[in-house]
């Protein structure tokens, strides 16, 4: 997710506030499947990678969605 950020906002998230932030969201949520619901190996799907990237980039004003 870091990644696909960076190279649309032509920003170097990996070393923002911002990239650790998303590092840290996703890692929570990975771990909260993996500790609590018990899925060994949880997986994001393109639909929620997508979603997430665009509101993200909307929030930053790069998606011109006004959200």
């Amino acid at each position: 997710m870091t990644q696909s950020i960076s190279e649309k906002t032509g920003i170097d998230h990996s070393i923002t506030t911002l990239g650790g932030a998303i590092s840290e969201v996703i890692h929570g949520i990975e771990g909260h499947f993996r500790e609590i619901e018990g899925i060994s190996e949880p997986k994001f799907s393109e639909f929620q990678f997508r979603a997430v990237e665009q509101g993200l980039l909307d929030a930053l004003g790069y998606g011109g969605k006004g959200t």
